[in-house]
């Protein structure tokens, strides 16, 4: 009989050999890794030279410059003089992704290049995009398949921070848009909710994990409350992947005491992309996903967020932004300041904090 200790072992083993393990070792080198069969070196002088060519906020992205290596390029200054192609040095989760893209065409255009690199992106699974006439995106692995690579490769995440560095609503930008959109949402055929449905999305999973990225405090129960006893709803739908956010009972019994149509959603990915997509009235929480779709959506929707920032991506003239705001501050000082932790505190304060703290305000955003 095996031990524990040997079915441990035989697991760390296993990961070691597995094809995703030895992928990121081949391809997250600090100083050199492989693209396409080539192998690439990291050359700060080079580094230096590109990133003088940029301005804010194309510099601001960072990034590192890697040479193909091979004889010609021991030349003395062969390298300097090609155009640098773009690689992704990783791509985050599908909000976060369709701002690093926004940004990564703007990159392009700064340097020059019409070809940008991925090693791994499931949100549009895989596949190459055109992202504008001048810009191809293409998946490359550590071992290459016929593939002409590069002779230098900027490296970077193409992203500082949850919005995007450049606007999303002009004409570069549009052209990625179309692009992901027919990448990630497909030619759904599914229709809108009808204009009396609410589609709320309740982020849940990892947040109310073990040490949660601080950044990602979600809205009070009072917020979801607020948007429901706003108007006459005929359906709600919603959209969470488990129930471990604290709200989601509290929504749940609200629903029931009014005798309201309710379905639940958002089991999987997929479905959450769908529900969220085809949205009437969405009420969000704090994160990228749900505005990255309404962006890519491009429907007539009425959006609920919470806070005083609106994310960028609801500035499109067919979105109708309505703001809820913590009048007394409580909340927005003790859960969404880069301080979540999902302590019990935290949560009690979730289900607790009083509608009264809260207003209503329709806002033009951005349009």
């Amino acid at each position: 009989m095996r031990t524990a200790e040997s079915l441990d072992l035989a697991v760390m083993i296993k990961s070691l050999f597995s094809r995703s393990a030895w992928t990121l070792a081949l391809t997250r080198g600090d100083r050199a890794f492989l693209a396409g069969g080539s192998l690439y070196v990291k050359s700060p002088r080079l580094a230096q030279q590109i990133a003088s060519t940029l301005t804010v906020p194309c510099a601001q992205l960072g990034g590192a410059a890697f040479v193909k290596f091979t004889v010609a390029s021991l030349v003395r200054g062969r390298a300097n003089k090609a155009v640098p192609a773009i690689l992704l040095a990783g791509v985050g989760r599908l909000g976060n992704s369709v701002v690093q893209i926004i940004n990564t065409v703007n990159l392009a255009q700064a340097l020059d290049t019409r070809q940008a690199f991925y090693f791994r992106y499931d949100g549009i699974a895989n596949q190459d995009l055109e992202l504008s006439s001048t810009l191809t995106l293409s998946k490359i692995g550590p071992i290459g398949h016929g593939q002409r690579t590069p002779d230098v490769l900027w490296r970077t995440y193409a992203i500082n921070g949850p919005y995007p560095s450049f606007s999303a609503f002009d004409e570069l930008a549009s052209n990625a848009r179309s692009a992901l959109a027919g990448a990630i949402l497909g030619d759904s055929t599914q229709p809108k909710t009808n204009a009396r449905a609410l589609t709320i999305h309740l982020r849940s999973g990892d947040i109310f994990g073990n040490k949660p990225h601080p950044s990602y405090g979600q809205p009070p129960l009072a917020h979801y409350l607020a948007v429901l006893e706003s108007d006459t709803w005929d359906e709600v739908i919603l959209v969470a992947e488990d129930h471990t956010n604290p709200c989601y009972r509290g929504i749940v019994e609200w629903c029931t005491t009014h005798r309201m149509l309710f379905r639940n959603s958002g089991a999987s990915l997929s479905e959450s992309i769908e529900e969220i997509s085809r949205a009437s009235n969405l009420v969000v929480g704090t994160g990228t996903f749900a505005p990255s779709l309404v962006y890519l959506a491009q429907n007539p929707v009425r959006v609920f967020t919470f806070g005083e920032e609106v994310h960028p991506f609801l500035a499109d003239p067919s979105t109708t932004v309505t703001r809820i705001r913590d009048m007394r501050g409580t909340y927005t000082d003790e859960i969404l300041s880069d301080n979540w932790a999902n302590t019990h505190e935290q949560r009690k304060l979730m289900v607790d904090y009083p509608i009264s703290a809260l207003t209503l305000e329709e806002i033009p955003y951005a349009h």
